[in-house]
């Protein structure tokens, strides 16, 4: 009877036996499938090779598998994120601008009022500009397509041509701006636009955070460190409403900001900075806390050089008014979209120009071809174009055999913004590169330096 009871024990534990064993290999089969697949998925292997036995070699590929595809859903989202804000940041001056140019408010607005919605157009569409400026310079930082484009720059000239722009923000909003600059005589070899970016931005940012009354310094030392290298050192500092220790963390991550409420920026000018000064082998600090103002030290080390540097127009010259100099001035405006090239006839003929207008760029060098020497006093050009694009139509103009072919000034006016579109222009044989959207002062002050 017991040897029985046993022997029924016996096969009931091997049948259980070989049930778990078997409910193992099912379960495992069951979870290795999803798991194959998601392998599979992640890693593009379509084989179907399944992982019965699950050993370290298989180990290793599904923990390879999920970092993959860990690392894919944190850039889905960060892009999701990215696009949201920019969704946002673009609808908030493009809501002004719509809703200030609607037949709503415009309809029944005396003069007073339809001037107010015109500034307020006129600062939404720069703010959603440098938007955009900013959105572009980042994505090449990121994708490592940012190049810095040397020259000689004599320091005293890049504060100059710098400086202004601060200088009238800053009495515009009643705040004292202190400056004081050394070793200003030295040239060096520096991307001055890039360089200029940085100065600007936090030069503006310490102005825009500092109330009325308030002071903002920059201390610029340019100092001599042995054989060619010159160190220079600039020091931003306000006595404004200051940084959060969070916020500091955290204040080089595009988009993040201290009080993003407050509707200041897009949060991305800072992490520009840093990624332009790192570019440049330079480094930034910064102190600062909540009540106590900030302090931004920037710190760069560039090549000292003889060469002759190539003076900006001071910014005031850039920006100059229409005046005499330009009034009977004949320009030819080579433009095939009919609203920018009513936008340049109107701003021309404000100056009191000429304008004569062509299509395209072939259209364009048919008329100056056949034109009298001293007829055309500049020719202003885009790029893009049917039949013939501004580059060609430039290089054609300068092939002609026509006393006015090599010496007619030839500035681009395109969509066309970065440093490359730029250096196509100058090769093509173009003076100057203006980008859309046209500033009228800017039109006019490059229109004067190269027509008088």
């Amino acid at each position: 009877m017991t040897d029985r009871i046993l022997h029924m024990l016996a096969i009931a534990v091997v049948l259980s036996l070989t049930m778990s064993v078997f409910g193992v290999i099912v379960v495992c089969r069951l979870l290795s499938q999803p798991i194959t697949e998601l392998s599979d998925k992640v890693s593009g292997d379509t084989s179907g090779e399944s992982l019965e036995h699950i050993g370290i070699t298989e180990i290793d590929r599904l923990t390879d598998s999920i970092v993959k595809l860990n690392a894919r859903e944190r850039e889905s989202l960060a892009k999701t994120e990215f696009f949201a804000r920019m969704s946002h940041d673009m609808r908030t001056p493009m809501n002004a601008i719509i809703g200030f140019s609607g037949e709503e408010l415009v309809s029944d607005a005396d003069e007073q009022k339809k001037t107010e919605y015109l500034q307020r157009i006129n600062e939404s569409a720069k703010d959603l500009l440098g938007l955009i400026n900013e959105v572009l310079d980042m994505s090449k930082i990121e994708r490592e397509k940012m190049q810095l484009n040397y020259e000689p720059v004599q320091i005293d000239d890049f504060w100059r041509s710098t400086l202004p722009i601060i200088d009238e923000i800053a009495k515009q909003r009643g705040i004292d701006f202190d400056v004081k600059i050394s070793g200003g005589e030295l040239v060096i070899i520096a991307d001055r636009q890039r360089m200029q970016q940085i100065a600007v931005n936090l030069l503006s940012n310490a102005v825009k955070f500092t109330p009325e009354g308030g002071r903002v310094t920059l201390r610029a030392e340019h100092i001599k460190r042995g054989g060619s290298k010159v160190e220079s050192r600039f020091l931003i500092a306000d006595n404004g409403m200051g940084m959060s220790a969070e916020f500091m963390d955290k204040m080089y991550i595009p988009f993040e900001q201290d009080n993003p409420s407050n509707g200041e920026g897009t949060g991305l000018g800072l992490p520009i900075c840093k990624r332009l000064v790192e570019l440049m082998g330079g480094k930034i600090e910064c102190q600062s806390a909540v009540g106590g103002g900030t302090t931004f030290t920037v710190t760069l080390v560039n090549e000292m050089t003889d060469e002759e540097p190539v003076l900006e127009c001071s910014a005031k010259a850039k920006t100059a008014a229409p005046n005499d100099s330009l009034k009977g001035k004949r320009i030819l405006v080579c433009e095939d979209h009919p609203l920018n090239t009513q936008i340049a006839v109107k701003l021309l003929e404000r100056a009191g120009c000429i304008v004569e207008c062509a299509e395209n760029g072939s259209v364009g060098v048919d008329k100056f071809s056949v034109s009298k020497a001293g007829y055309y006093s500049a020719v202003l050009m885009d790029i893009r174009m049917p039949v013939m694009n501004g580059l060609d139509a430039a290089r054609a103009i300068r092939a002609l055999d026509h006393p006015d072919a090599k010496r007619v000034p030839i500035i681009a006016m395109t969509a066309n913004a970065f440093e490359e579109d730029v250096k196509k222009s100058r090769a093509s044989g173009m003076n100057a590169h203006l980008s859309k959207p046209i500033s009228p002062q800017v039109l006019y002050g490059t229109l004067a330096e190269f027509i008088t």
